[in-house]
């Protein structure tokens, strides 16, 4: 009975990694190459780094900047630093690096609905 219980609890940890949470929001994502500039949020970003651009309505002035968001597409996962602002996206849609892109889908794919949170 006891390992039945955490077989229990190791699936549950796995889904909610797997699974957006209730709350979440849901956009776009595309991808960026920052290229070594900085960021709205003052450091310079190379293409590979975990990162991500927030559209304006979720920047809020750079309250957000260095805070993390977890992005989930088609049962795979990525969390990333905000470290920048998007004000071409949409008012839920982001914008992740290449790097941050990769670890969801091939590049290829150029946009892909997605859930999302800040941490």
């Amino acid at each position: 009975m006891r390992l039945a219980n955490v077989d229990a609890s190791i699936i549950l940890a796995t889904l909610s990694i797997l699974v957006p949470p209730a709350l979440c929001v849901f956009g776009d994502a595309t991808y960026y190459r920052p290229g070594g500039e900085r960021g709205a949020c003052g450091a310079p970003n190379a293409d590979s780094d975990i990162v991500v651009a927030l559209p304006v309505e979720h920047y809020n002035n750079g309250e957000n900047c260095w805070k993390h968001i977890c992005v989930w597409y088609d049962g795979n996962y990525v969390d990333a630093a905000i470290v920048d602002s998007c004000p071409t996206c949409g008012p839920n849609d982001i914008d992740l690096s290449e790097g941050a892109f990769r670890h969801l889908a091939d590049l290829e794919t150029g946009r892909m609905r997605v859930s999302w949170e800040i941490l």
